[in-house]
């Protein structure tokens, strides 16, 4: 694909830690124009992506963060190279990443693996949710006389949920009856725990145990990941 790309963005951002805040918030609007049927370019796609965060503390060790954001595409059918839904980048619902659709996790390699169709995530639209209450574990670690400086390590709760879809399709909360994914999409959701370690500002460890429930077994794993948190 050969096409010219215009893009506008625009970020606001109020918090205290930009690896892992813990208080302010953040927005950020972006409007991207991929290619121009005037120049023949083989694409002429425009969308719009916007998020919301907020950061605030509860207690003395008690801090919740939101996530709010969304994609809008009124285009109705798209490349598939460029169907960008959820999974991508820091847009996914934790528990439904690729790995979820191994057949150990959809239920085995001769049963109806309808309902781990990696083609839910996908979309010229989505709207997604994260919420997270954290808490720290280690702050400081003393032996003896003697204080090691360890990194400082937190923990957490977490609940996501997102759904994509496209242009005529309809959404619903939960999933509806005689469900088909060409015509319906419905909320993606999933719930677990985490550890963060923050390596000294310079990076995030991350571990998160993601059990997805809206999937068959409904069994969790762990992902590790490195990177800053939203």
């Amino acid at each position: 694909e050969k096409f010219f790309i215009l893009r506008y963005a625009y970020k606001m951002d109020h918090r205290d830690i930009k690896i892992y805040p813990l208080h302010g918030w953040y927005a950020d609007f972006e409007a991207v124009k991929n290619g121009f049927s005037f120049l023949d370019d083989d694409i002429d796609l425009t969308f719009l992506y916007a998020s919301a965060r907020a950061y605030e503390q509860l207690s003395r060790k008690w801090y919740a963060a939101l996530e709010l954001k969304g994609k809008y595409s009124g285009t109705a059918t798209q490349p598939y190279y460029n169907t960008r839904g959820l999974g991508y980048s820091r847009d996914y619902v934790r528990g439904y990443d690729r790995e979820q659709y191994a057949a150990q996790f959809c239920g085995g390699m001769f049963t109806d693996n309808s309902s781990c169709s990696v083609t839910e995530m996908l979309g010229s639209r989505f709207l997604l949710g994260n919420v997270e209450l954290r808490f720290p574990l280690i702050r400081r670690f003393d032996l003896g006389v003697i204080p090691i400086s360890l990194p400082p390590v937190d923990g957490l709760f977490f609940f996501d949920a997102g759904v994509a879809w496209n242009k005529g399709q309809s959404i619903s909360i939960s999933r509806p009856e005689n469900y088909s994914q060409d015509l319906q999409r419905y909320m993606l959701r999933s719930y677990g725990m985490g550890i963060r370690m923050n390596l000294f500002g310079y990076a995030l460890l991350r571990a998160d145990y993601a059990i997805p429930l809206d999937r068959g077994s409904r069994r969790g794993y762990w992902v590790l990941t490195l990177g800053p948190s939203f």
